[in-house]
């Protein structure tokens, strides 16, 4: 196991962002890459260098869209694809989540249909780009679902065709399985041991906030404990090299309580 930790040179106090690149417990850290990709200047590069001289990192992404059904231009991966191998990258990550539509981008992640059709979809986005981004696997993510449509199911019923015999993995973002048990009642358990046999890459672990009696994963909390439970309950089903990320994007804690959330992953796995 690699335990990591998100980090956003934008959001976090020049203090923590020193010690996470410094501090010899932190694996790596994962990276939200659209600020670097579509930045031009000197300084996000001289930002994007500094952190990777310092710690292996993840690239983590939000605007593939992979599940939009419009035609992808043959142009759709050429600045991921550039920017991706021509750094080095553990693995790269998106969501599972709608960020445009027919060309109308959304400013947040909306849901993407599932389905037979959908998951037919995902077979074919997934071989381009596997056939495109040789520097490093792609890593598809679970979602925190803001609403479920009437007789929808769980993202997870397609991941365990959708990843058999590919490089591209799972990323398992435990703490959405809890916020769609609480806000949904679908069963994190449930889940979890539909992914028995999944090739699971990368593990996300985070806390949230209620919003008017809904819960959102907002990665402004320590980890809540139902996901601690979880990770243990279920840790078993994942392989010896899997990433274990935690998230903290806002309300950002002295360095050394998340130092201590990542400690008490290593204790559950025992290293």
């Amino acid at each position: 196991m690699k335990i990591g930790i998100s980090l956003s040179p934008q959001h976090v106090p020049k203090e923590y962002y020193e010690k996470s690149l410094k501090h010899p417990e932190i694996d790596f850290v994962e990276i939200a890459i659209e600020g670097f990709i579509y930045r031009k200047d000197f300084k996000a590069k001289e930002t994007l260098q500094k952190i990777l001289d310092h710690k292996p990192a993840t690239a983590h992404g939000y605007s593939l869209s992979l599940l939009d059904p419009s035609p992808w231009e043959d142009n759709k991966l050429e600045l991921h694809e550039k920017f991706l191998n021509s750094n080095s990258f553990l693995a790269w990550a998106d969501h599972y989540a709608l960020t445009t539509l027919d060309g109308i981008a959304f400013s947040s992640l909306t849901p993407a249909p599932i389905g037979i059709e959908a998951e037919n979809l995902l077979n074919k986005r997934l071989s381009i780009i596997e056939s495109k981004i040789t520097s490093c696997p792609f890593y598809f993510e679970n979602p925190a679902a803001p609403f479920l449509m009437e007789h929808q199911n769980s993202a997870v019923n397609i991941f365990p065709k959708c990843f058999k015999g590919r490089k591209s993995k799972m990323l398992l973002d435990i703490s959405n399985l809890v916020a769609n048990e609480i806000n949904f009642g679908i069963s994190a358990d449930m889940e979890l041991e539909k992914l028995n046999g999944v090739s699971i890459g990368e593990i996300h672990l985070a806390g949230g906030e209620w919003h008017e009696n809904f819960y959102r994963d907002t990665h402004s909390s320590p980890v809540n404990k139902r996901s601690w439970d979880l990770l243990k309950q279920y840790r078993s089903i994942f392989e010896e090299n899997t990433l274990i990320v935690i998230e903290r994007e806002q309300k950002i804690p002295p360095f050394e309580e998340t130092l201590e959330e990542t400690r008490r992953v290593r204790s559950i796995f025992g290293i």
